[in-house]
């Protein structure tokens, strides 16, 4: 007996498959019976990707063609169908594309948001059309972008993403129209949101390359319809993506997003190949071996300022710094910054371990090259510089030797990938690209440590305790 429709506006029924659960829902007065049945297999195939069957709670195989006789609040087990035949309507692959599903469960999504917690340093456009880089991070709740700069408190800098309300791919923002960088145009994107003043705003924003873009983008859209109760398909989790469209177009579905999986240098066959980034654009500085000397050197002596402060934060109680300010721990807890001071605080060490890390290696890089091109004219150094330039050496192998013995990287490098390394043309160039990374990053660790010296400042702790005397 046919069930009378009439009565019912809308059917859910629940899907289950070994530990995944799913419901899915359709109004049979507005919908074709092919619209529910194509709707009802996507949902199926977002939990099981393979052949399958469909049963009811007796253990009943259910034909999905008599979808019109499923009564509402049914509950319907799916199970991987043993068959040598492959059915053309349960492997149409670009129907995956197009299940939208809680935003979280894409593996696409999990990823991007792993990323976004480690954080990565982006460009950030400003209303005057200057560029800063800043590292930007998600909070570890995955409430809140976090960016790092002394000229900003810690509320101001962070956007909750609950008050996102839109995203813009490319240049398009005021600050953009105004202020194009056309060569990373396509590296691009702003944040529409409301600030703490309840005013609309934008963050307009440029990453360094494809990946780093492409990771962003799908972390920000998941974390949005996450938060704001929205199912998202993969199709609009992606269609931002260069890869992912050249894989689509080349049939290519299972593959689609193995290009998040990869470093550049690990599978090009899943790369855009239209790849530019910004350190291509750097690429076209001149270097000459002694101004990488200089850098590397003022990299040292940054590490060896930061080191002692560095060490004394990892044991510091950041918020009261061992005084007690009555309720205004209460507040911060309120408002999340407790929070978000630990995870700066984590990031600014890692930070720094990772750059004490990077500087060794550079410096191995460097002495190996030099020492193989002593008698190169690649490796000469100007006359009038010879005298400073020896001086230098001379700190850099201090420096090196004092890396060395805490860090035991060295006997981890693959000599074979090395050699290979600073044979290229273009080592002096790398090596300046990588010293440059190092930089920002010591700045990025500089900037925090400003901030939490901000916040052991009894005065403005009093002072915000005041302001907020009624809320406590």
């Amino acid at each position: 007996m046919l069930i009378d429709y009439s009565q019912e506006e809308k059917i859910t029924v629940t899907l289950i498959f070994e530990d995944k659960e799913s419901q899915v829902s359709w109004n049979p007065k507005d919908m074709s019976l092919e619209d529910i049945k194509f709707m009802f297999m996507c949902s199926c195939e977002s939990l099981c990707d393979t052949e399958f069957e469909i049963l009811d709670l007796s253990g009943k195989v259910i034909d999905i063609n008599l979808l019109n006789e499923f009564k509402n609040k049914s509950v319907f087990y799916i199970r991987k169908k043993q068959t040598n035949k492959i059915s053309n309507l349960l492997f149409d692959g670009r129907r995956k594309l197009f299940v939208e599903i809680e935003p979280l469960r894409h593996i696409e999504s999990q990823v991007a948001i792993k990323f976004m917690c480690i954080g990565s340093n982006l460009l950030k456009h400003t209303k005057k059309g200057l560029t800063h880089l800043r590292l930007f991070q998600l909070s570890n709740d995955l409430k809140r972008i976090l960016w790092y700069t002394k000229s900003k408190t810690i509320d101001e800098a962070s956007i909750l993403i609950q008050s996102i309300k839109d995203i813009t791919i490319g240049q398009v923002s005021e600050n953009f129209i105004n202020f194009p960088v056309k060569a990373l145009e396509e590296f691009s994107f702003s944040i529409y949101y409301y600030n703490k003043d309840n005013d609309y705003s934008t963050l307009d924003l440029t990453c360094k390359n494809e990946k780093e873009f492409d990771l962003w983008v799908i972390g920000i859209k998941a974390l949005y319809s996450h938060i704001n109760g929205k199912i998202i398909s993969k199709n609009d989790l992606l269609k931002h993506c260069k890869s992912y469209n050249e894989q689509v177009k080349k049939g290519n579905i299972a593959n689609c997003s193995k290009f998040l999986f990869y470093n550049n240098s690990e599978n090009k066959d899943f790369i855009s190949k239209d790849n530019k980034s910004l350190e291509s654009v750097m690429k076209n500085r001149d270097i000459t071996t002694y101004g990488i000397s200089k850098e590397l050197l003022k990299i040292c002596k940054k590490i060896e300022k930061l080191r002692g402060p560095i060490e004394d934060y990892k044991e510091k109680d950041i918020i009261n710094n061992g005084v007690e300010y009555d309720g205004y721990q209460q507040l911060f807890d309120e408002e999340a910054i407790v929070e978000d001071l630990e995870t700066q605080k984590n990031q600014m060490i890692k930070l720094f371990e990772n750059c004490e890390k990077d500087i060794t290696i550079c410096l191995f890089d460097f002495f190996k090259w030099y020492d193989n091109n002593l008698n190169n004219t690649q490796a000469a150094v100007e006359e009038e510089n010879k005298k400073n330039f020896a001086e230098i050496m001379v700190q850099l192998k201090f420096h090196y030797d004092s890396y060395l013995p805490s860090l035991k990287i060295i006997n981890d490098i693959n000599e074979k990938e090395e050699e290979e390394k600073i044979m290229n043309d273009r080592f002096l160039k790398n090596l300046d690209i990588q010293s440059w990374k190092i930089e920002v990053d010591l700045e990025n660790i500089g900037d925090i440590i400003n901030r939490f010296k901000a916040s052991e400042n009894p005065g403005l702790l009093n002072n915000l305790k005041s302001m907020f005397q009624g809320l406590i």
